[in-house]
């Protein structure tokens, strides 16, 4: 059986970002919910590397979980995954979005996926897929400026550049997670990436870089206040931070014409105590809505799932936002 492709390791790198947050401003520090997460998960990067990262974890004790919670390992395959592909094509049907079929997903990192019509997919793959298919409903993507906060593994900025070569992408995330996008992106993207190496000397907005994608960790994230950009898109982040820390980002990102968040709206699990899983006060619906005033919530739809069956009372939503006045130009 032929070997997966690999993601390098740069461990000078990691620490080097690490080092860099904890010189960072306390509302840029790791909240509740990823403090014991990313310290196994900083472990494992030290002594084990990024080696088979997108594999599935051994078993619960395996610190390889971590990659799962944000994204970087994938699931076990399908099933069924011609049924699979038929369900993501109903929740697809009649949006604008690039074909599925010019998207296949990377085999770097080992991950567990299946082939369906010649392209391999994952399940977290089709899951980056539906996003952007219910994104692309309300906004072409092609040229435009977009700002990912919180992007995980980086997958969803693949697709996306993937899919509109010519859009220019920036990425804000702590580490370890800025890390593990980094070296995933380096890989997929080539010269279409620009990392944390050349990104760390960045002083103004005007240092992106039309048409490439960029990584840059947490407390860069006042390069954009003053930007006017296309879209700031938050998937699965914001909700577990507490309510100041989302305000703080949103507040630098104002500049953004219109927002989509994916969330769990009613917020996610709250700890008993400092050092427990959950977050210490859950970002809810009601936030969003205070702290983006400027903006009007024109769609608010329950997120599918690439799964064939869950709960009809699934907590995430996804929501899109513009800015009201372009609604009124409009």
């Amino acid at each position: 059986m032929a070997e997966h492709p690999q993601v390098n390791d740069n461990l000078p790198l990691l620490e080097e970002m690490l080092v860099g947050h904890q010189k960072a401003a306390e509302i840029y520090q790791t909240t509740n919910y990823w403090k014991s997460k990313n310290q196994k998960l900083i472990s494992h990067l030290r002594v084990d590397g990024l080696r088979d990262f997108r594999s599935p974890a051994r078993d619960v004790d395996d610190p390889k979980r971590a990659f799962l919670s944000f994204g970087a390992a994938d699931a076990a395959a399908p099933l069924a995954p011609a049924e699979m592909m038929k369900l993501v094509a109903r929740h697809t049907g009649g949006s604008p979005a690039a074909t599925l079929q010019n998207l296949p997903a990377s085999t770097v990192g080992a991950p567990i996926g299946f082939v369906h019509e010649g392209n391999f997919y994952t399940n977290s793959w089709l899951n980056y897929y539906l996003r952007y298919a219910y994104v692309a409903r309300f906004i072409d993507l092609s040229g435009k400026f977009i700002v990912e906060i919180g992007p995980g593994s980086g997958k969803q900025a693949h697709l996306l550049k993937l899919a509109h070569p010519d859009c220019t992408i920036a990425l804000f995330d702590i580490p370890p997670q800025a890390y593990v996008a980094n070296q995933y992106l380096q890989s997929v993207l080539g010269e279409q990436f620009i990392g944390y190496d050349k990104t760390k000397e960045f002083t103004s907005a005007g240092d992106f870089v039309p048409g490439k994608v960029h990584l840059l960790c947490n407390w860069q994230i006042t390069l954009i206040h003053s930007l006017q950009f296309d879209l700031l898109w938050n998937a699965a982040s914001f909700q577990e931070m507490e309510p100041d820390v989302v305000t703080h980002y949103l507040h630098q990102c104002f500049g953004a014409s219109k927002i989509y968040l994916m969330q769990a709206m009613h917020g996610q699990v709250t700890a008993k105590q400092d050092g427990d899983h959950g977050v210490m006060q859950p970002t809810t619906l009601e936030h969003y809505r205070r702290t983006l005033k400027m903006y009007r919530l024109t769609d608010l739809f329950a997120a599918p799932l690439a799964t064939p069956v869950h709960s009809i009372k699934h907590p995430y939503y996804e929501s899109f936002w513009v800015r009201r006045d372009e609604v009124k130009n409009g």
